[in-house]
């Protein structure tokens, strides 16, 4: 998952934040998502 091609990386973002808008769930499911995906690599290597 941490090794995503560039166009799956933009894809996730704009899907995530259009799931913003499903309040309560989907802004949950939505904040999660975009938290993972922008996430440095020093948190990713932590996460291992």
């Amino acid at each position: 998952m941490w090794k995503m091609k560039k166009w799956a990386r933009i894809a996730g973002i704009i899907l995530a934040v259009i799931g913003l808008i499903n309040i309560p769930i989907g802004t949950i499911i939505g904040l999660i998502i975009l938290y993972f995906i922008l996430m440095n690599e020093e948190t990713k290597n932590a996460l291992r």
